[in-house]
């Protein structure tokens, strides 16, 4: 468990942020302070990318269900590898 402890305190610099296409349906005083556009050293970014990726395997989600634990994490590793690669060709 050390080492997700670790990887978890690296977190404790990143900012807070609100994703662009939810920030509106939050307070003006919390858009001014958590919209990604206001926050310095962010770039370009949008803040949606966790749910584009669960976007992307979210139809996954009953087929794997069945399978062994073996087999699930082999699914979807390789799930994960080619929605990078896809990512990267796109760049």
């Amino acid at each position: 468990m050390s080492h997700y402890t670790e990887k978890v305190s690296d977190l404790k610099e990143a900012p807070l942020t609100i994703g662009a296409f939810h920030i509106y349906g939050h307070k003006a005083s919390c858009q001014a302070q958590y919209h990604p556009k206001v926050i310095s050293n962010l770039g370009l970014i949008d803040c949606e990318g966790c749910k584009r990726f669960w976007s992307f395997i979210s139809p996954f989600v009953i087929p794997t269900r069945y399978m062994t634990e073996f087999n699930r994490h082999l699914f979807l590793n390789l799930l994960v590898n080619h929605y990078h690669e896809q990512k990267f060709k796109a760049l």
